[in-house]
């Protein structure tokens, strides 16, 4: 039984370097995301990747947010502005998930993006955000 164990906890944890090297060369891109008036309150993640047809491809995920919104979710792209990913929907337990893509204009040389969710009521202002991170064009 112990055998069993140990190689089950050998085989999660080669899965997960295994994955997390995966991830690296395909180039993805991991933020943190927390609430815009308090950065040490870490609420979600953002995955930012690019793809040969020149989207940005960007999952946003939040464990510990207020519950029962639905907010916008945009990226700022440096040099390019803010576009719109989609809407999260936040569930009673403060959990929720966004994916989209938006199209990244053509002659892009780098790629510095911060993930956004605004609140809704004026002025639209940034309720959780990432830290700018620079993500890998393909």
């Amino acid at each position: 039984m112990k055998r069993l164990l140990v190689c089950a906890i050998i085989a999660v944890l080669v899965l997960a370097v295994a994955t997390t090297a995966i991830a690296d060369k395909m180039g993805a891109i991991k933020a943190d995301i927390y609430v815009t008036e308090s950065p040490e309150t870490i609420v979600g993640w953002a995955i930012l990747n690019t793809n040969a047809d020149g989207m940005l491809v960007v999952t946003v995920h939040v464990d510990d947010a207020e519950p029962d919104e639905v907010l916008p979710v945009y990226v700022k792209i440096e040099g390019v502005g803010l576009l719109m990913v989609g809407e999260i929907t936040i569930n009673k337990q403060g959990k929720g998930t966004c994916n989209g893509k938006v199209e990244l204009p053509e002659g892009l040389e780098s790629l510095i993006v911060r993930a956004q969710i605004k609140n809704l009521t004026p002025p639209p202002i940034n309720k959780y955000k990432s830290d700018p991170v620079e993500v890998p064009l393909k």
